[in-house]
């Protein structure tokens, strides 16, 4: 069974790039695919990296929060799917937090223990600041690319958001959601 993950950085629910990210899930779905969605925000004990670098002796993070179960998540999924909005040209606190965890998928050596083969759909929102945006976007990718070795099948950066539930509406936008989901 292929799993794609959906990671959802917002702290609003049906925000921008949360409609962009379940667009592309819901053609993930399409395909025959099982879909799990985290949003970061409603997690209640979640930590950041500890840099306690036991997981370079483990194999993986030792932190018991509610982190650990999305990072097993990441290790078993196919495809993943990150959203977040942009605050201050940065990736949401949340969707932050939880990038640094990932450090556990990273050797002593600092080579990558992530399972290959992964795809990676990226969604990323602003309500202005387009190249602030893009900026976010290269590096979540940079980040699970280079790092992990995922291979990026789409990426939507949209700016000038208006409302933060416009995206909806936005046909182009939505289409382009598709072709990526179907990639996944």
């Amino acid at each position: 069974m292929t799993t794609t993950l959906v990671i959802l950085g917002s702290p609003r629910k049906g925000a921008n790039s949360e409609t962009i990210a379940m667009a592309m899930a819901e053609e993930s779905k399409k395909k025959g695919n099982t879909i799990k969605t985290y949003r970061l925000n409603d997690l209640k004990n979640a930590r950041g990296c500890q840099g306690c670098n036991a997981c370079k002796k483990k194999g993986f993070c030792i932190t018991k929060d509610d982190h650990a179960q999305i990072l097993d998540d990441v290790r078993g999924a196919d495809s993943i799917i990150i959203a977040s909005p942009t605050y201050y040209g940065e990736v949401s606190g949340q969707l932050r937090l939880f990038m640094d965890r990932l450090y556990c998928f990273l050797d002593g050596s600092m080579r990558s223990t992530m399972p290959t083969g992964k795809k990676l759909a990226i969604a990323v929102t602003c309500m202005s600041g387009l190249d602030g945006a893009k900026s976010v976007a290269d590096w979540i990718e940079k980040i699970w690319s280079k790092y992990y070795g995922l291979e990026t099948v789409g990426r939507i950066v949209r700016g000038n958001s208006g409302a933060p539930t416009d995206a909806s509406g936005d046909a182009e936008v939505m289409d382009q959601a598709k072709t990526i989901g179907a990639k996944l």
